[in-house]
C-alpha cells in the first residue's frame, strides 16, 4: 500500500500499476487503486485502459463510485445504453447523490425512457428539495416528452 501512495504522490503511473499488482499477488488486491488508476487513464484519453481498471475494482468490490465512473465513459462515448446501466448499478448501490440521480436521469431521457427518468428525478428531489441541476432535469424532461430539443 505504501509502495502506491508513494507513487501517487510522485506521479508515477507505471509504479503505481506495479504497485497495485504486487498487492493482489500476495493476496491484498485494493478496489480504490484500480478505480484511481482508472481516473488517471480517462483524464490521460485511454477509456478502454481506464474500463479496464474498473472491471479489476468491481471484481474485488462492487462499489458506486466505480460504476459511476463507467458511466461518465460511455456518456462520454454517446453509448447511453451502458451509461444508463452502468449508472443503474451505482444507483441500485446508494440511490443518494444527486450527481448520480442527475445523470442517470439524462441518461434514460436520452434512450427515451421518460417514465424511469420521472421517476428517479421524483425520489431525488425528496432527498434534494429545490437541487437546481435536478430540475434542469426535471425541465429536460418535460422537453424530451413533448418532443422539443
Amino acid at each position: 500500500e505504501f509502495g502506491f501512495v508513494w507513487a501517487s504522490q510522485q506521479g508515477d503511473e507505471v509504479r503505481m500499476q506495479l504497485a497495485a499488482e504486487r498487492l493482489e499477488m500476495i493476496g491484498r488486491p485494493s478496489a480504490d487503486y484500480h478505480r484511481h488508476l482508472a481516473q488517471l487513464a480517462r483524464r490521460g484519453g485511454d477509456p478502454d485502459r481506464a474500463l479496464g481498471e474498473l472491471d479489476k475494482s468491481l471484481a474485488i468490490r462492487d462499489h458506486p463510485k466505480s460504476h459511476f465512473v463507467k458511466g461518465h465513459i460511455y456518456r462520454e462515448q454517446s453509448d447511453w445504453e451502458a451509461a444508463a446501466d452502468a449508472y443503474g448499478r451505482a444507483y441500485a448501490l446508494d440511490p443518494k447523490p444527486a450527481k448520480l440521480i442527475y445523470r442517470l436521469s439524462q441518461a434514460l431521457i436520452q434512450l427515451g425512457r421518460f417514465d424511469a427518468a420521472d421517476e428517479v428525478l421524483r425520489k431525488g428531489l425528496e432527498l434534494h428539495p429545490g437541487d437546481p441541476a435536478l430540475l434542469q432535469q426535471v425541465r429536460a424532461l418535460k422537453r424530451a416528452r413533448a418532443g422539443i430539443g
